[in-house]
């Protein structure tokens, strides 16, 4: 998912429709992990719901961040590089925000704590510094996952300001930062047997996973190391897992999906309305008393499976269509023509490179 509103007019002829599909994909998996989760009663306790569910997270986040890294590359001015972060990250970040706080004034002002998705916004837009920071630094990936090891030994690094998620996905969008388009290629035909057997290592990693004796939040990782009654070694280890897991699956989604346009290719290109709308859509479901009716009535976990993938593709379909793309591309535009027009000053300066 790159919220980009300057990218708003694509020439079909030029757009990566594979890379489209998987974004597409894993806003469909972002979708329904968050229905599982909210209106599926004692999902963590029963094995296919959590099975599922841990399977997903250990992929679906990491493939996000290293896509969006991909199409993140500074191209132009750093003046333009700037205004495209605060155009297509924070302004949303600060206005949705704002509205998912709604009624309580307290929350709607409270920026240091994103609500619920909106993690994901906030630490794009740190992404986009920390990879300028980053290229010109030698060894600065494995340093990033390093950092991203050690953060969960500090209990102070959490949810403020999305510092953990920022430090342990940062990785996936510097490794896609650094990809270039040869080396994608080369992935693309690369055997099918080496993609599937990395889906199959990853499906084992799943199962460490299921385990209740760790915390499922663990997958999150926005909580430290002792936050989920984990040792420094084990969570660590842990941690790593999900690395290992994250890389194996986008090696694997890039060899085996197709590069033509598929059904999930436009859910990818307009995966932001869809990811910010889903959200609201739940809240409202769920206030009208749609989470009590089904934590109530369904039982089966398989049934609710199968009624959760049907209604998280209906959501894709609703939210992803280009009329409200374009509303929203359209609507963010002219907000940020109106923020960002006279906007200039030391923050539009490249930083300092420093020394390799």
């Amino acid at each position: 998912m790159t919220p980009n509103p300057a990218n708003a007019k694509h020439n079909e002829t030029v757009r990566d429709y594979q890379f489209d599909t998987i974004k597409g994909l894993m806003i469909l998996l972002v979708v329904f992990c968050h229905v599982l989760s909210h209106w599926y009663n004692g999902w963590s306790k029963t094995l296919e719901t959590r099975y599922i569910y841990c399977f997903i997270y250990t992929f679906h986040m990491p493939v996000l961040a290293f896509v969006s890294g991909y199409f993140s590359k500074r191209r132009g001015s750093y003046a333009e590089y700037v205004k495209k972060a605060l155009g297509s990250c924070l302004i949303p970040f600060l206005l949705f925000n704002t509205l998912y706080g709604i009624p309580s004034l307290e929350k709607m002002i409270n920026v240091f704590l994103p609500k619920w998705t909106l993690w994901f916004l906030l630490s794009l837009f740190f992404f986009i510094f920390m990879a300028e920071v980053g290229i010109v630094i030698k060894k600065a990936f494995p340093l990033s996952l390093i950092i991203a090891l050690y953060a969960g030994s500090v209990s102070a690094i959490g949810g403020f300001f999305a510092l953990s998620r920022t430090l342990c996905f940062f990785p996936f969008f510097f490794a896609g930062c650094l990809s270039q388009k040869e080396r994608i290629d080369a992935w693309r035909k690369s055997r099918k047997i080496y993609a599937l057997l990395c889906i199959a290592l990853t499906v084992a990693i799943a199962f460490i996973f299921v385990d209740p004796k760790i915390n499922y939040k663990t997958l999150f990782m926005n909580f430290s190391y002792e936050r989920l009654k984990q040792g420094i070694l084990q969570g660590a280890f842990l941690r790593g897992l999900i690395f290992l897991a994250g890389f194996l699956c986008i090696f694997a989604l890039i060899a085996l999906l197709p590069c033509k346009k598929t059904i999930f290719s436009l859910f990818g290109k307009n995966s932001i309305t869809i990811y910010l709308g889903h959200s609201l859509l739940i809240r409202i479901l769920e206030s009208m008393g749609a989470r009590k009716l089904l934590r109530g009535n369904i039982t089966n976990p398989w049934l609710f499976i199968v009624l959760d993938l049907a209604f998280s593709l209906a959501v894709c379909f609703l939210l992803g269509n280009e009329f409200l793309a374009g509303l929203y591309r359209r609507g963010l535009g002219k907000l940020n023509a109106l923020l960002l027009t006279d906007v200039q000053g030391s923050i539009f300066r490249r930083p300092p490179e420093t020394g390799s």
